[in-house]
Order: C-alpha cells, then sequence, then structure tokens
C-alpha cells in the first residue's frame, strides 16, 4: 500500500506540472471621469485597458465584453467608440491575436447610452499577448442637480477576463459642483437645493431693521456647498448712508446660522 500511495503522489505530481501557469489580466482605469456640472456637453476618457499577463487570458470564442455606466451617468452614443487591439508581446502572424487582426487595428463596438459591447471572436495563441485599448469614450450626468453619487464603470459580458470578474471596476465617474456664489436670501423668500430662491421678497421701510431670511452658498444649479462651514467675515457695497450689516456670519454646511439683522436707510442696491 506504500508503494501504491507513493506512485499516486508521483502521477499527481507530474500532472500538476503539465498544468500552464496564468496570468491574470491588469486593468488600467479610465481616467478623466471627474468633471464638474457647469461641463456643457460631455467629457471625453482615457482608456480603459485590459492587458493580458498571459496567452489567452482575455478569452472565451465568441464572447463579448461590456463597459456599463454607473446609475445617474450616460455614455455619449454620438461618439464612435472602438476598441484597439494592441500586441504587447510575441510574434508570428496576426492570426495569434486577438480577432485575429493586426496589432493597432480599431473594432468598433456596439453602443447604448448605458452599454458599450465590444464583441470577442478568437483569443491570443503561441504565447502571444494583447492589450485591449478603449477609445473614443465619452460621458455626461444624467443631472446637474442633485448631484449623482460616484459610481464605477463595470466590467461584464459573456468572455473570460482572467482576474477581472464581472463587475470589476474599469473607471470611475463623478459629477462636482459648478462655481459657486452666495444667494441672498430676504424676507418672504426661500432656497431650495435644486431649485434655488422662490417666493416673493416683503416691503420694508427705509431706516427699520430687518432680518435676512439666509445666506447660502451654492453653484447655479442649486448645490448647495455642504462643506462651507465656519464664521466667515461678510463684506457689504453699494448704498451710500449710514446703513447696518451683520458682517460676521456663520455658516453650517453652506447656510447661515445666525440672525442677519439689516438697516437700510435708502431704497439701494447692495452687493454681498
Amino acid at each position: 500500500m506504500r508503494l501504491n500511495r507513493f506512485a499516486l503522489f508521483l502521477v499527481l505530481g507530474t500532472l500538476a506540472a503539465w498544468t500552464p501557469a496564468r496570468a491574470n489580466v491588469a486593468v488600467t482605469l479610465a481616467t478623466g471621469g471627474t468633471f464638474s456640472a457647469d461641463t456643457a456637453g460631455s467629457v471625453s476618457l482615457t482608456g480603459p485597458t485590459i492587458s493580458e499577463g498571459a496567452t489567452g487570458d482575455i478569452c472565451g470564442g465568441s464572447g463579448t465584453i461590456v463597459l456599463t455606466a454607473p446609475a445617474g451617468f450616460n455614455f455619449d452614443t454620438s461618439s464612435a467608440v472602438t476598441v484597439q487591439v494592441f500586441r504587447s508581446a510575441g510574434s508570428g502572424s496576426n492570426n495569434r491575436n486577438i480577432n485575429k487582426v493586426a496589432s493597432g487595428t480599431n473594432i468598433a463596438t456596439t453602443m447604448t447610452s448605458a452599454t458599450i459591447t465590444f464583441n470577442l471572436t478568437s483569443c491570443t495563441t503561441n504565447a502571444v499577448r494583447n492589450q485591449l485599448i478603449w477609445q473614443n469614450i465619452r460621458v455626461l450626468a444624467t443631472a446637474s442637480c442633485p448631484l449623482p453619487s460616484p459610481g464605477n464603470i463595470t466590467l461584464g459580458g459573456t468572455a473570460t477576463v482572467k482576474g477581472a470578474p464581472a463587475g470589476a471596476a474599469t473607471g470611475t465617474l463623478a459629477e462636482v459642483a459648478g462655481a459657486m456664489s452666495m444667494f441672498t436670501v430676504l424676507p418672504g423668500q426661500s432656497f431650495t437645493s435644486c431649485s434655488g430662491i422662490g417666493g416673493t421678497p416683503s416691503s420694508q421701510t427705509a431706516g427699520v431693521a430687518f432680518n435676512l431670511t439666509s445666506l447660502v452658498v451654492a453653484d447655479h444649479w442649486g448645490n448647495v456647498n455642504t462643506g462651507y462651514a465656519g464664521t466667515k467675515t461678510i463684506s457689504y457695497s453699494g448704498p451710500t448712508g449710514t446703513n447696518t450689516y451683520t458682517s460676521s456670519v456663520a455658516f453650517t454646511s453652506g447656510i447661515s446660522t445666525i440672525t442677519l439683522a439689516t438697516t437700510l436707510n435708502s431704497a439701494q442696491t447692495t452687493t454681498i
């Protein structure tokens, strides 16, 4: 029995030695995916790129590789996205490359606003390794306010991408608030996120003190700067004569939190 167990050990060890070593792909994430709500139209990304670590790492016969946009973002379908097949290692005929094309060939994709699909028809062979490089991806947010939560462009499809399972990130998209301004909310008015100032200001009497409703720091889409906090010195300009203002103002999450006592002695425009 000892001889049999020893013989079995040798056979299993030999079989393990015959199994070819495989490496994982390297995913270089797309860049350029953070942009302002003030951006007009879509923005261009660079990449992503998926690089084979070993021959056949990107495989699966007639399969697909699908990139999916995160919630709150779309792909710009007016931009024709291609995938470049680039030989990173090995030699020999083009038939050894993915889809049996020459290195540097750009292959068209199928697009919707939510997905970009690359069709894979053959794998690398004979010690050749390839890179797949996505080109001309453009993205846009579905709204300027409220801002969508940052999210990843994810990998999917029916092809096997070794080391990058379904749901793997291929880039991150994030929309940030636009240029900030300070909004003065007068008595009779209110400020609503994504809508701005609403209501009709009530009339005030010259020389009689009144309180401003609030000061709000936001972009013109109505995204409030929630990081704006602490005591700030507010300056006023415009009216002549003797007028009084509240110049030391505490803010929490972009909105003033103290009484804003004000007295104007004439009907003039005040800039804050």
